[in-house]
């Protein structure tokens, strides 16, 4: 009884695995209305020999620089050093059981249609 349990839970996670492969990356990478501190905007204005365009660029360089810094931290939360599939096989299994995925997905950086897709394919799956 117990090796068909084991195989159960195997399988599961392979599906998962293969649901959450199929797919792109359900992380998000941009944040809209994302904002840079002040103490960022007088460090990229800090030169008043830099024209407006140079500003510009090291504004948005900024604000991916803190946005790459925001997926790091949330992909964190769910790490396993033995593989990135493993992850997304988790994080797959946290959005099934959360009570609102919405929710789920605002505080952790996914995507909530990429998030759902997966869910339907691992149900087709199975």
């Amino acid at each position: 009884m117990k090796s068909y349990s084991q195989a159960n839970l195997i399988l599961g996670y392979a599906v998962a695995v293969a649901a959450a492969l199929s797919l792109s990356n359900p992380f998000v990478m941009q944040v809209e209305g994302s904002h840079i501190d002040r103490d960022d905007l007088e460090q990229a204005e800090g030169s008043k020999t830099l024209d407006g365009e140079n500003i510009m660029k090291k504004k948005e360089k900024l604000r991916k620089k803190k946005l790459k810094e925001v997926a790091k931290l949330s992909l964190a939360q769910f790490s396993n050093p033995s593989s990135d599939a493993l992850i997304l096989a988790y994080i797959l299994q946290c959005f099934k059981l959360s009570e609102s995925p919405v929710e789920f997905c605002n505080e952790n950086k996914l995507h909530l249609k990429t998030m759902e897709e997966m869910s339907k394919l691992r149900k087709q799956l199975l």
